[in-house]
């Protein structure tokens, strides 16, 4: 039980949680394992409620959260995927630059527009199973420069439209 109360106070974990005590059949030691765990709980500064030992063999138990846990303590959040763990394919990004390419090219007035961005997505809008990059020039009689710069992420890409003189 010790340990149990050690690691709730270690891991801050909160919210409702359940402790699984299988094949105790004995009420005898359900009370005894209950007891105990109530006693090693006393130590804890957070307010925790639990219940008795259900027929199943389950503690439930609730535990209020004291402060942010070590991993959000120690660590924070990614700035390429903003913390969900993914980022977009690279043929996604592409598909979102040919949009925004549609959009830039449609109102600008200088003949040339210029896309900076990462090689692997320059890659797949220049190949030639794609073949878009011809498709815009040919609709929209502009040229489109593609620039494939390392320092760019997977999801980063600019639109380089100057405005003509007049």
């Amino acid at each position: 039980m010790k340990e149990i109360s050690y690691q709730l106070r270690v891991r801050n974990c909160g919210g409702i949680i359940i402790i699984d005590f299988i094949d105790m059949e004995k009420e005898e030691h359900r009370l005894q394992v209950y007891s105990a765990l109530l006693e090693a709980l006393k130590k804890d500064r957070s307010k925790t409620n639990v219940l008795p030992i259900s027929g199943l063999g389950l503690v439930e138990m609730t535990r209020k959260r004291t402060r942010d846990t070590l991993v959000r303590t120690m660590c924070e959040p990614c700035p390429y995927c903003e913390g969900v763990g993914r980022i977009k394919s690279v043929e996604t990004v592409s598909f979102e630059i040919i949009r925004e390419l549609q959009k830039v090219m449609k109102r600008a007035t200088a003949p040339k527009i210029t896309l900076f961005a990462h090689p692997e997505v320059c890659s797949k809008l220049s190949s030639e199973d794609f073949g878009i990059i011809e498709m815009l020039e040919e609709t929209y009689s502009k040229t489109l420069l593609v620039r494939a710069d390392n320092n760019y992420h997977a999801e980063q890409y600019e639109i380089y439209a100057p405005e003509s003189a007049t």
